[in-house]
């Protein structure tokens, strides 16, 4: 399969193509990190919610419909998990308005930060180590490099054999 894309990478239509995946193949250490990472941070914050939405659950004197609003988002780990993700990478109002509006409105703060620190600044962090590794691939491959100096060679060719024509008024080349 590399061999192949290795090949795609010499037609010049294909360089988008290459580009990516050799972006991807270059940023695989870095998307096993960032997961980790990520994952590690979003488990720990789903069991601060989980514990802290146990005792609305287990008490009776709320109605099934929070109850339910609740356990939704927040009634098991899997849940949890789920709905952390959700928080960070997706839509935030959801889960946030079932604890706002049915435990505590100090739920409020802890999701605002949430947002604020995981869903922008390590989102945005990990979105840009991304970015930097493809620039990084794109300016060191070799292949891309050639593909890219043929295209300028082929486009200056161009320019100039269009120039060329236009500066020969009689046409005598």
């Amino acid at each position: 399969l590399l061999r192949l894309l290795r090949l795609l990478g010499m037609i010049s239509v294909f360089d988008s193509l290459y580009l990516m995946t050799t972006a991807i193949k270059g940023s695989l250490q870095i998307l096993v990190w960032a997961v980790l990472v990520l994952c590690v941070v979003e488990m720990s914050l789903a069991c601060l919610l989980q514990a802290s939405v146990e005792n609305f659950l287990r008490e009776g004197n709320r109605s099934q419909e929070a109850a339910d609003a609740v356990y939704m988002h927040f009634g098991s780990f899997a849940r949890s998990m789920l709905t952390m993700f959700e928080l960070t990478l997706g839509n935030w109002m959801p889960p946030t308005r079932a604890c706002v509006e049915n435990v505590s409105e100090w739920y409020l703060l802890f999701f605002l930060l949430h947002k604020f620190i995981i869903g922008f600044s390590v989102v945005s962090v990990l979105t840009g180590v991304f970015i930097q590794e493809t620039f990084k691939v794109a300016t060191s491959d070799d292949q891309i490099m050639l593909n890219n100096k043929r295209r300028a060679t082929r486009d200056h060719t161009t320019k100039m054999t269009n120039l060329f024509k236009y500066a020969d008024n009689d046409g005598d080349g």
